[in-house]
């Protein structure tokens, strides 16, 4: 079952998957699993951003604080709603998405319009 699962039914997430996520989270492995969770969201916005800006280079070393940043954010909502009863998923990740939103106000738009 994937994340995607979930939402496509409208649910949250499964019991097994929650009670496994709680547990993660509260093992001495927390730190390791956050670390996973931040890297992962980097490497999907870094990914986006070349997507969307093709005809630009783009290194890991010129945006690092930026990435950094938006990806510790969103592992912290993320985790911070770990498990959160009577979470509207859909409406959560609608505001996820509008902070990494590709329109003018977004703000992965802010970091792209400084790429060279």
């Amino acid at each position: 079952r994937t994340c995607y699962d979930s939402m496509s039914k409208s649910d949250n997430l499964g019991d097994k998957d929650l009670a496994l996520l709680k547990k993660i989270i509260d093992s001495q492995r927390h730190i390791e699993f956050q670390k996973i969770l931040i890297q992962s969201i980097q490497t999907y916005l870094i990914e986006l951003i070349r997507y969307r800006n093709p005809k630009k280079s783009l290194s890991r070393s010129e945006l690092e604080v930026d990435i950094l940043f938006y990806a510790s954010g969103i592992a912290g909502l993320l985790l911070a709603h770990v498990g959160q009863e009577q979470l509207d998923t859909r409406g959560f990740a609608e505001q996820i998405y509008r902070l990494i939103s590709p329109e003018p106000q977004g703000n992965i738009q802010k970091i792209e319009d400084r790429l060279p």
